[in-house]
């Protein structure tokens, strides 16, 4: 009765879970450590935290949940075996089952509780085995014959010292899957419902019993057309299947070349509907289901017999493709859905506003001799693209269509500037713009270049002094005889320059040394 604790088999890989119980936290110095690697999860001005709400995409409501998780958990031989040992820990995972159906969305999670449950039994009778033993003699069997062969072998296999050695024709830790099996398909993600213009519908999960990890699994796609009021299957397409695990596989979608030559109006047919199975082996397939790809625009659909659907009614059917009121043409923001006018054409926008220029200096301002580059900014109340044109200006201006404006200011005159804002509705404002130039007043032949301290247009600019010369704008004149070059002579300042008056005896001399 001792090496089953070191030596049983266990789950290998069966889950991936997390540690959930308290014995298996963090303390509040190791959260705090980890706040420098990861900011984000303990900064004060987080987002609102986001609150899942029933019912998730698979559909299921929470009592069916609450049911399946107690059937799953409470229910099974360990929760049964060890109901005693685990106390409030049993209660919390079928909470925690619930929870993660609701976040997952995904059948195979009900289940994921049940390794935790055996390690926290494991855990609690190896304290009493070594705290109270003589009280744990007479009410270990049960929990031990639990951790060792779940579900008791399933009734398919015999337990021993070693787990469930499991009887001909049967396989899995629990002896629940019988080798040549079909498998089941209980239901698919959503109910079998995807709508193109939520979601990416190239895959669809299925739950269900008895799926096996091996290279021959596969998923098997028959396409149904619809004519004269029934839906004709056509020829089947497999494609390899994703293991998840024995209760969950993912589909991927054949590819559909069967494009029609002219695109029919949508109406109340789905814009595909698949039939699905699952094989093991490739030979022995499950139940089928029904997988309806639709588009949530103009169409509600409910899983049913019929497999059609509801077509919306503001809706348009254009170039067959389908709109919700309101829509903008792909190629224009001028042509708006409007069923009330027309379901199958599309509808000019009415009352469209002109672009607007974005509030400017108002005055320009720029200075003798600038390359002038102003960047004209407008927005348009329906979003559309803008177009900027030049109507009249100075000689040399240029304007782009986005709105740049360019031009060597050679002219001290008040300048004027008319350009049109148009939108790709062929809605036009007309703007008038004032430039006025400076004149350059550095002194000396200094230059004035333009100041990227201040914004542009405001004919701001700094003083460039030839050599010699300094002070804002290159008024004063460098005094090149400091310090004294000439030494006992005396010395002449001259432009970014000096000479030497020397005494007699020294005439000729450069700097007037003895």
């Amino acid at each position: 009765k001792t090496q089953w604790v070191t030596r049983r088999r266990k789950r290998q890989n069966y889950y991936e879970y997390h540690p959930v119980f308290l014995f298996q936290s963090l303390s509040q110095t190791d959260l705090e450590g980890y706040s420098y690697f990861f900011p984000e999860d303990h900064a004060t001005d987080t987002d609102q935290e986001f609150v899942p709400s029933w019912p998730p995409l698979s559909g299921l409501t929470e009592s069916s949940a609450l049911l399946l998780c107690q059937q799953v958990i409470a229910d099974s031989s360990i929760g049964r075996s060890c109901g005693g040992l685990l106390g409030q820990r049993l209660e919390d995972a079928v909470n925690m089952c619930v929870k993660d159906l609701l976040l997952k969305s995904d059948l195979s999670w009900a289940e994921a509780s049940l390794a935790l449950l055996e390690n926290e039994c494991e855990k609690r009778l190896l304290e009493e085995r070594n705290y109270n033993q003589q009280e744990l003699e007479g009410s270990v069997e049960s929990p031990l014959t639990a951790l060792k062969c779940p579900s008791l072998c399933s009734g398919n296999g015999e337990c021993t010292e070693w787990g469930c050695v499991c009887f001909q024709g049967y396989s899995s830790y629990d002896c629940s899957i019988l080798a040549d099996q079909a498998p089941e398909i209980t239901e698919l993600e959503n109910s079998g419902l995807c709508d193109i213009r939520q979601y990416d519908c190239t895959s669809v999960r299925a739950f269900g019993h008895g799926f096996k990890e091996s290279l021959s699994l596969k998923c098997e796609f028959i396409k149904l057309q619809y004519s004269d009021r029934q839906w004709i299957p056509g020829e089947p397409l497999t494609v390899p299947a994703a293991f998840q695990n024995t209760r969950t596989v993912d589909c991927q979608l054949p590819s559909d070349d069967q494009q029609p030559d002219v695109m029919d109006l949508v109406d109340d047919k789905p814009i595909a509907r698949w039939q699905i199975k699952i094989s093991n082996d490739g030979f022995i397939y499950s139940n089928s289901k029904t997988m309806i790809l639709y588009d949530g625009a103009c169409q509600a659909c409910e899983p049913g017999e019929s497999g059609l659907c509801t077509l919306k009614e503001k809706t348009c059917n254009i170039d067959g493709l389908c709109y919700g009121e309101g829509d903008t043409s792909p190629t224009s923001p001028c042509l708006l859905c409007r069923p009330e006018l027309s379901k199958l054409t599309w509808s000019v926008v009415e009352n469209n506003q002109p672009p607007v220029l974005e509030t400017s200096q108002g005055m320009l301002q720029t200075f003798y001799g600038e390359d002038f580059i102003y960047q004209f900014l407008a927005s348009d109340p329906e979003g559309s693209a803008i177009h900027f044109t030049l109507d009249y200006g100075p000689e040399g201006a240029s304007l782009s269509p986005s709105g740049l404006l360019l031009w060597k200011a050679v002219s001290m005159n008040l300048h004027k500037l008319t350009f049109s804002l148009t939108d790709d509705c062929n809605a036009k404002t007309k703007v008038e713009i004032e430039v006025n130039v400076k004149s350059c007043d550095c002194l000396n032949n200094g230059s004035c270049v333009t100041n990227i301290n201040f914004p542009p247009g405001s004919g701001r600019y700094l003083c460039e002094c030839l050599a010699g010369f300094e002070g804002d704008f290159c008024q004063v004149n460098v005094d090149d005889c400091k310090p004294n070059q000439c030494d006992i002579g005396r010395c002449v300042d001259g432009i970014n320059s000096y000479s030497c008056e020397c005494p007699p005896e020294l005439q000729g001399r450069l700097l007037c040394y003895l």
